[in-house]
């Protein structure tokens, strides 16, 4: 093999320009996010490993709107039951998070796709 014997899984992509989106956080959430996820409808979500988070409209990554976009605050209540959130994806059934216990959080979405 060329690789040396290693298996490349695919090429390198070009490193893309880093874009800051331009959102409104809430006042009440005092601390930074650890885990961001994308919603099945563009939404975006930011996660802190405690359950905190506040969820972007559709459009709001993509910098649509011509302002800031306002966050919707929420708690995911009962998570630290199972542990810190280590990871998070939001599919069409809801979000679901990793915790440090290896256990998983289901988080089912209402009607809308709206966490708040």
């Amino acid at each position: 093999m060329d690789s040396g014997g290693h298996r490349r899984l695919s090429p390198v992509a070009p490193p893309r320009p880093l874009v800051p989106m331009p959102v409104r956080w809430p006042s009440a959430f005092p601390l930074e996010p650890d885990h961001i996820a994308c919603g099945p409808d563009s939404e975006v979500v930011a996660l802190s490993s405690a359950g905190m988070g506040a969820v972007f409209p559709p459009g709001a990554a993509q910098g649509r709107g011509g302002s800031a976009a306002e966050a919707i605050a929420f708690t995911l209540e009962g998570l630290l039951e199972l542990g810190l959130a280590r990871s998070a994806t939001w599919g069409s059934s809801g979000l679901l998070v990793t915790t440090g216990s290896g256990r998983l959080a289901s988080c089912p979405v209402p009607a809308g796709n709206a966490l708040a």
